[in-house]
């Protein structure tokens, strides 16, 4: 009874084993089928050009194997879509008659790009002279209107792509000793209309000084007797010099509008030197009042 137990056991024990062997067969078995599947898609998306296709299937496939050979092909897909963008990129410069721009994009078109590699270095051969013979035309006519910086950006252009062309080489010189030239010709002028203007503006201020002159200059009121007052216009204060020479007294005042006192600057007997700051209150005309009995005199004042 007790084998025939460890019998019953036993095949239920294989019989488990090999269900799960089937299971795992089966999923094998199917990964590999959906990987060879995904894989094939992709190859036949990369084949024709379809290069987001092909990196979308070719990551699929990875989900059911991991593969270094997938993850190249992964790599080179985006490398050769990015060479494909770059090559319809030029195309479409070459086509609008920017050849300069379809020069170096021919130019980045990877070798690994078969397809199209060959042909791009073809059509980047033929994208130069036709940029040169533009940019020549181009240039020419800027010298022509005198742009000669330009002209210059120009020729230059030409010089990039082909260091050797002899024509462009003498063509910048010719371009930028003009431009040189009119640089001189243009910091001359420019000088002499500063000069110019500065001698206009010192006339103007000549004539405007002239006419505050008139305006607020001072004016005698008095002058007899030893004594002098003058009606003075003052901007915030006074600043009185004087000098006296004699016995008598020297007296100087000032007044405001009104003649109402502000202050005595000077008031002294015999030689003297006057020296002194006044601040008025307000801004406006004042009375000045000198006066120097039995002796010489002199004032001043600003």
């Amino acid at each position: 009874m007790l084998d025939k137990e460890k019998k019953n056991i036993f095949i239920i024990v294989a019989a488990g084993i090999t269900l799960l062997i089937i299971i795992f067969l089966g999923v094998t078995y199917s990964n590999n089928k959906q990987y060879a599947l995904n894989v094939a898609k992709a190859d036949q998306f990369f084949n024709d050009d379809k290069f987001s296709d092909a990196i979308e299937y070719y990551n699929t496939a990875l989900l059911y194997k991991d593969n270094d050979l997938l993850q190249d092909k992964i790599t080179q897909s985006q490398k050769i879509k990015d060479s494909l963008d770059i090559y319809n990129k030029a195309n479409d410069y070459f086509q609008s008659g920017d050849y300069l721009s379809a020069y170096y994009a021919y130019k980045q078109v990877m070798p690994e790009d078969t397809k199209r590699y060959e042909t791009a270095q073809i059509k980047m051969v033929e994208s130069k002279p036709y940029f040169i013979e533009n940019e020549f035309r181009v240039a020419n006519d800027l010298y022509i209107s005198k742009s000669y910086s330009l002209a210059v950006v120009a020729i230059q252009s030409i010089l990039d792509v082909d260091s050797d062309n002899e024509k462009a080489k003498q063509l910048k010189n010719i371009y930028q000793k003009a431009y040189d030239e009119q640089k001189i010709a243009t910091q001359t002028a420019s000088k002499i209309n500063q000069e110019k203007w500065l001698s206009e503006m010192e006339k103007t201020q000549e004539i405007k000084a002239a006419e505050q002159q008139k305006l607020y200059g001072p004016q005698k009121i008095v002058d007899s007797n030893g004594k002098q007052i003058w009606k003075i216009y003052i901007n915030g204060s006074l600043h009185f010099t004087g000098t006296y020479k004699g016995t008598g007294n020297f007296i100087v005042k000032l007044s405001d509008s009104n003649q109402d006192l502000i202050t005595v600057i000077a008031n002294e007997i015999g030689d003297y030197i006057a020296d002194k700051t006044v601040n008025v209150p307000y801004v406006g005309w004042y009375y000045l009042e000198v006066t120097g009995t039995y002796g010489s005199w002199t004032s001043n004042w600003q």
